[in-house]
């Protein structure tokens, strides 16, 4: 979408390895939630939460986003083997 706001697709990964457990969803929450300026809550673990593109307009914020999608994949590979 080019609304302004990243989307976590939580809904998705609830029907793939790893990230069909709860525990790992929520700690993928966690590791975003460590970024200023995002605050999702826990009970949006299941669903769609958004935050707006701007935050990520902070170096620090954005190179904090990419290290926490460079786990989400490196635990994605480590069960599935997909790259």
């Amino acid at each position: 979408w080019v609304d302004g706001f990243v989307e976590i697709y939580f809904q998705h990964m609830k029907g793939r390895p790893v990230f069909d457990k709860e525990e790992k969803r929520l700690e993928l929450l966690h590791k975003l939630n460590t970024i200023p300026g995002i605050a999702i809550p826990p009970e949006k673990v299941s669903s769609r939460p958004n935050f707006t593109l701007s935050i990520l307009n902070d170096d620090a914020a954005l190179q904090k986003f990419m290290e926490v999608f460079d786990w989400y994949w490196a635990e994605q590979k480590s069960i599935t083997g997909i790259e």
